[in-house]
């Protein structure tokens, strides 16, 4: 698909998930994994992301989530395990002027696009998800 740095960028779509790979040389060092979220079109839900450890403060992350959202223009769905990097993530997300951060209601099937929410109700509630989308 490309490269970022001096890693080579590798993308799988398949029916139901995305893959991005970033690879030094043939070593995978970082990955997102997306599954398709049926309920909202053109939707993924984030389900694993992972940087290898001495390939952390790279601008990896940033790099993965700019080409999906500005790139390919799909919208990403928060999982139900909101971690403390994860919370980090998506923190950034509500700071960057290009991106939209909303809620989504799994219960009731709402998204919510006025980015007035408090996180904690999120975290506390799995049937909370935050999404993003690019402007």
């Amino acid at each position: 698909l490309g490269s970022f740095k001096n890693f080579i960028f590798k993308v799988k779509k398949t029916s139901l998930s995305l893959y991005y790979g970033l690879f030094d040389n043939n070593e995978l060092i970082a990955y997102y994994w997306l599954m398709k979220f049926e309920n909202i079109p053109n939707t993924y839900r984030g389900h694993e992301f992972h940087v290898n450890s001495n390939y952390q403060k790279q601008g990896i992350s940033l790099f993965l989530n700019n080409h999906i959202l500005f790139v390919e223009r799909i919208q990403i769905l928060s999982d139900h395990s909101h971690t403390k990097t994860s919370s980090h993530i998506w923190d950034k997300f509500r700071e960057t002027k290009e991106l939209t951060v909303g809620t989504y209601n799994e219960i009731t099937n709402e998204i919510n696009w006025n980015g007035n929410f408090d996180k904690k109700e999120i975290y506390q509630n799995d049937y909370m998800h935050m999404i993003v989308k690019s402007k």
